[in-house]
């Protein structure tokens, strides 16, 4: 990346944040990717909190292509018997174009058990 790019990716944070937000709930809110109440299986919507954090961030330009792939790793917070924990990870895809300045959803969200 070259520092332009950079500079306009962190004049595009808030963006990225509101982005991630929309996708986060949008996953959780989803009854084919989290479990409706009274259904059973992984993840479960009751057990979210509604509350997530940033757990980590990527940034690359892939091979051959002239967008930027970021990648925003979400840790969503649930209820246990025990209090409250991590509990799903969620890696949301975005892709930047320097070439007209666009932020885009780049691809489905992946997630994981944490």
């Amino acid at each position: 990346m070259t520092k332009g790019e950079r500079l306009a990716l962190e004049d595009l944070h808030d963006k990225i944040l509101i982005m991630v937000d929309d996708l986060v709930e949008e996953y959780v809110n989803t009854d084919t990717l989290c479990a409706p109440p009274g259904e059973d299986w992984f993840p479960v919507q009751t057990r979210l909190t509604g509350e997530f954090y940033i757990c980590s961030d990527y940034y690359d330009r892939l091979p051959g292509e002239s967008w930027i792939q970021l990648c925003i790793s979400a840790h969503c917070i649930g209820k246990n018997p025990h209090g409250i924990d991590d509990y799903l990870g969620l890696d949301v895809w975005l892709r930047y174009d320097p070439k007209d300045g666009r932020l885009t959803n780049h691809r489905n969200t992946d997630s994981m058990s944490i």
